[in-house]
């Protein structure tokens, strides 16, 4: 399978107004809280999110215990 023939979807009922999770979603700063909730952080300059059809979204994760950084991202 090619990384063009996969899809993911996921799916999840939030107790937020629709702006809210949208602005949560879109935003880059508001992306990097969403993944580092914890005593994880976000490495500076890695969030980008383009939420258009063929833009692109990531985020560089710092992970002490594991001196390590986990990249995540995708296309839209």
């Amino acid at each position: 399978m090619s990384p063009r023939e996969f899809l993911y979807s996921v799916e999840r009922t939030y107790p937020v107004s629709m702006q809210k999770l949208w602005d949560a979603w879109v935003k880059p700063e508001a992306l990097a809280v969403w993944y580092a909730p914890t005593d994880l952080s976000v490495e500076k300059d890695s969030v980008q999110n383009e939420a258009v059809v063929g833009g692109i979204w990531t985020v560089g994760v710092s992970v002490p215990q594991y001196d390590m950084v986990a990249y995540f991202f995708g296309e839209y």
